[in-house]
């Protein structure tokens, strides 16, 4: 049905247009409007609209799916430009430094690098870009992964940009693991 294509498209767009903070290259967490927003950047957040993005990519086409790649190409470039240069995560709360109550967070990088790889993969996005995902993944399994047990998954976001409790081998964090774990599986094997 490609008017409801088109909707989605224009929900997307606004969501672009509104919560993006283009002096940060960032998307905020929460907004009525370009004017009122949270002021937060919550990584899952921006990790949701990542992967929302992609998901939607698998049903378009035409001038919407060049629509999709725009957004998500300005996404990606923001996220990149903060990422953690030794092993590729980010911070929970990315308005805030690094310390026990703000870590770096593993249920928003995965599903941020689950987007880029599955972008990567069905060539939406340039093959340069598996790079960002690929040390993320290497340092989710370096940094987060014990055995079986995956740390730092936040349960819950807050607007305003206070942390909450952060959880192990909690579904918001071992689903997005899984699914970045795949595309990776699957650019690997390409190669």
């Amino acid at each position: 049905d490609t008017e409801e294509l088109d909707l989605i498209v224009d929900r997307m767009q606004w969501v672009s247009d509104n919560m993006y903070n283009s002096s940060k290259g960032l998307f905020y967490h929460a907004a009525d409007s370009a004017s009122s927003n949270s002021g937060t950047y919550w990584l899952r957040s921006i990790g949701w609209y990542a992967a929302a993005i992609v998901d939607i990519m698998d049903s378009m086409e035409g001038d919407n799916l060049e629509a999709m790649k725009v957004q998500l190409k300005k996404l990606v470039d923001g996220m990149k430009a903060c990422q953690n240069s030794s092993y590729g995560m980010w911070l929970n709360n990315m308005n805030a430094s690094q310390s026990s109550s703000n870590p770096y967070e593993t249920s928003g990088t995965a599903l941020t690098c689950y987007a880029v790889m599955k972008a990567v993969n069905n060539g939406w996005l340039d093959e340069s870009y598996a790079d960002m995902a690929i040390l993320a993944f290497k340092g989710i399994c370096n940094e987060k992964l014990s055995g079986t047990t995956l740390t730092d998954i936040c349960f819950k976001g807050v607007p305003g940009g206070s942390n909450s409790t952060y959880y192990n081998n909690e579904g918001k964090g071992v689903g997005p693991f899984i699914m970045l774990y795949a595309e990776v599986l699957e650019y690997t094997q390409k190669e």
